[in-house]
């Protein structure tokens, strides 16, 4: 139907009686924004480029999720998502409907993965690439959270909850062919991207629980009073884990390739993959997008949270950005 095209101007998804089941419903005009200069007929284009924001391709079978936490509310509540395990694929079917509109260029800008593994960037760039994605992890087949058998009622498990998909996590877990972008692509990075959990830097500790074989289950005393009081700091996390998991835990099959990455690696790889990206330490640079200039700064902190940090140094570099592009519009 009108939908077909997957735009939200054709059709969206609502929960129109508050069952907590979406519905299709109709679609949503595109918003004229005034606030920076009054609406005015367009003359030529500039340039037409797309842009994919917080992909977060996630293994969503490592023990390093912290799902347990999404109950308690803000600010855990991205621990769990109850589409979790098609990530990759719905990352996939973005591609596929940018590909259509043959953009000049498409812009990636930020948490492209969710919890700092290789095993998710390789996917993500699997999928940006075109070809054969594997996004199994651990054993083959699902374990996890959304397991038919678990018990615990906060999740939501396809094989037997409302809406009931038989079979979808058996599916997620399968390779899949994507079309990979026809435009090239340029990357940001963002606090999902460098940091685990997008909180803390990565350590021996937070990689030895990625790539091992305990998940958690439940907080003792100690970690659920730092939770509570919302005492997350590096340190903080550093002692909690100082004797191992803190708290019930249960064997997973283990998998090296969930090895956490440092932030000079996912800047390394995204340059590599992309061919765009400059150099140095922050995924500062510039390009042309048709008659326009993009220019990327690297907020991303590289120790502790979301919160962006401004350096002097890239001030100074973006003042002799804007003024290097001259007349020409800027992103």
């Amino acid at each position: 139907g009108g939908g077909s095209t997957g735009s939200t101007l054709h059709a969206t998804f609502r929960d129109r009686n508050g069952d907590g089941v979406l519905e299709r419903s109709g679609g949503e005009p595109l918003v004229d924004r005034t606030e920076l200069a009054p609406a005015s007929k367009p003359v030529r284009r500039l340039a037409l480029f797309a842009q994919i924001a917080d992909a977060h391709v996630v293994d969503e079978e490592s023990p390093a999720r912290l799902e347990l936490l999404d109950r308690r509310g803000a600010p855990f509540t991205s621990a769990f998502r109850p589409q979790e395990a098609l990530s990759g694929q719905v990352l996939a079917a973005a591609v596929r409907s940018l590909n259509a509109f043959h953009p000049q260029a498409v812009v990636e800008t930020g948490d492209l993965i969710d919890n700092d593994q290789s095993n998710e960037l390789g996917e993500a760039l699997a999928v940006l690439r075109g070809g054969r994605v594997d996004p199994n992890s651990g054993a083959p087949g699902y374990r996890g959270v959304q397991a038919a058998a678990n018990p615990d009622p906060y999740y939501y498990r396809p094989d037997v909850d409302p809406p009931r998909h038989p079979g979808l996590l058996a599916d997620a877990e399968r390779s899949f062919t994507s079309p990979g972008l026809d435009a090239p692509w340029y990357p940001v990075v963002g606090n999902h991207d460098l940091l685990v959990q997008g909180n803390v830097a990565t350590s021996a500790r937070t990689n030895a629980i990625a790539t091992g074989s305990r998940k958690l289950l439940a907080l003792d005393a100690a970690a659920l009073g730092a939770v509570q009081s919302l005492r997350l700091t590096p340190a903080v996390v550093a002692g909690l884990l100082r004797s191992g998991l803190p708290g019930a835990s249960e064997r997973v099959p283990a998998d090296p390739r969930r090895r956490e990455l440092s932030a000079a690696e996912v800047v390394s790889r995204l340059r590599r993959a992309s061919g765009h990206g400059g150099r140095g330490p922050l995924l500062d640079y510039a390009f042309e997008i048709g008659g326009m200039r993009a220019i990327v700064l690297d907020t991303t902190c590289r120790g502790t949270g979301a919160p962006g940090l401004v350096r002097a140094s890239q001030v100074r570099w973006l003042a002799r950005e804007l003024r290097a592009a001259g007349k020409r519009p800027v992103v």
